[in-house]
C-alpha cells in the first residue's frame, strides 16, 4: 500500500510562525514566485512579455482562539519572521525565511476569523518531501 497520492491537492494545512503553529481556517493562497510577468502589444499588434520583480507572497485567515500562541498586536509587530506552509496532504512545504507579515487584521465575533493577513519575503524555498 502506497501512503502518497502523486495527483492528491489541497487537504491540510499546518502553519507555524516563528516555531509557533498557528490554526487556519479556508485554505491559504501562496505566490512563492518573485516576479510577474505581463505582456502588452505594439502599435502593430505584435506583443511583448515584461517581467516584474516583486516577493514572493502568501495570504492566510487564522482561527481566533483563546489558545492563539502569540497576541495579535505581537504577531503583527514581529520584524523578519520564518513562516512555514506544510501541505500535509500534498507533501510539499513551503518555507517563507526573514518574511515580513503583512495586512491589516481584521477579527469575525461570529466565526472566530482573523482575515486580512498576509506573508511576504524573497527568500521562499518549496521542499517536496
Amino acid at each position: 500500500m502506497t501512503d502518497f497520492c502523486c495527483d492528491n491537492t489541497g487537504g491540510r494545512v499546518i502553519l507555524i510562525i516563528d516555531g509557533k503553529r498557528m490554526r487556519t481556517r479556508g485554505g491559504i493562497t501562496i505566490r512563492p514566485i518573485p516576479f510577474e510577468r505581463t505582456v502588452d502589444a505594439h502599435d502593430d499588434g505584435t506583443h511583448y512579455v515584461m517581467t516584474k520583480a516583486r516577493p514572493a507572497e502568501a495570504s492566510f485567515t487564522l482561527s481566533y482562539l483563546c489558545t492563539l500562541p502569540i497576541s495579535l498586536s505581537d504577531l503583527m509587530k514581529a520584524c523578519r519572521i520564518d513562516v512555514t506552509f506544510d501541505l500535509i496532504d500534498m507533501r510539499i512545504r513551503f518555507l517563507y525565511t526573514q518574511a515580513s507579515l503583512l495586512g491589516r487584521p481584521e477579527i469575525s465575533s461570529e466565526s472566530g476569523e482573523i482575515r486580512g493577513l498576509s506573508v511576504s519575503s524573497s527568500l521562499v524555498k518549496e521542499i517536496k518531501y
